[in-house]
């Protein structure tokens, strides 16, 4: 959602695409109306990469993860429905 970024991405070899959402890259306030367009955003963005079948992990850009979440989801859909007991 941030072209600057995609830029710098880009140059840095990072491999990364424009939504074009025509979202401001300024901070926008919980509730907003550009809050509630970001989440359709990403519900647009999921939906075309599970369209795409692809998996699929979803973060915010302020989650920092411990440990390759990956290795966790592969380890869990192994196990079936009743993983969580």
């Amino acid at each position: 959602m941030d072209d600057e970024l995609l830029m710098e991405l880009t140059k840095a070899g990072i491999p990364a695409f424009s939504m074009s959402s025509g979202l401001t890259t300024k901070d926008f306030g919980w509730g907003s109306a550009q809050f509630h367009k970001m989440g359709r955003e990403k519900i647009s963005l999921i939906r075309t990469f599970v369209h795409w079948r692809q998996d699929v992990i979803i973060s915010d850009v302020d989650t920092v993860w411990m440990k390759n979440p990956v290795e966790y989801v592969a380890q869990v859909s192994t196990e079936g429905p009743n993983l969580l007991k």
